[in-house]
């Protein structure tokens, strides 16, 4: 695409980039950090009972845990604080987090670290793509111009 030397037109092109790049994967992983920091910050952890694996849908791992004699489930990934996903199986027990005022909600191992799973490659993507957008306006901006 030439802009040469239109620059409202690359600042406008950089801009919409710049947005939709941020709120496609927010929207996508943000759910999950916040609920992760969340319950960093106030979950409470038991012990969830292995109902399920499924090796070909991304490794999850169906669970159930009890809260004051009601049984919840989840689905998550294994490791993150629990045993790796080849080491596990039926009926073992792993480390889960809920929160104690909806006990329905929670995550399977850690949440610090299913945080930082998550976004690392998410900041580093983002870095990535600034720095392509930053290189790529200076080559638009070098472009002589037609008159």
């Amino acid at each position: 695409m030439k802009i040469q030397g239109n620059k409202p037109l690359a600042i406008f092109i950089i801009v919409i980039t710049i947005i939709w790049l941020i709120l496609v994967p927010v929207r996508l992983i943000g759910k999950d950090c916040l609920q992760y920091y969340s319950l960093e910050k106030a979950g409470v952890e038991t012990k969830a009972r292995v109902l399920l694996l499924e090796p070909q849908n991304h490794q999850t791992t169906h669970y159930s845990y009890e809260v004051q004699s009601v049984e919840y489930g989840g689905e998550g990934r294994a490791d993150f604080g629990n045993p790796g996903f080849n080491s596990i199986k039926p009926g073992m027990e792993l480390r889960v987090f809920y929160f104690p005022q909806s006990p329905e909600i929670s995550c399977l191992g850690l949440p610090h670290e299913l945080l930082v799973n998550d976004l690392i490659p998410f900041s580093l993507f983002l870095v990535f793509v600034c720095i392509m957008l930053v290189v790529q306006y200076r080559r638009w901006m070098r472009l002589p111009t037609k008159t």
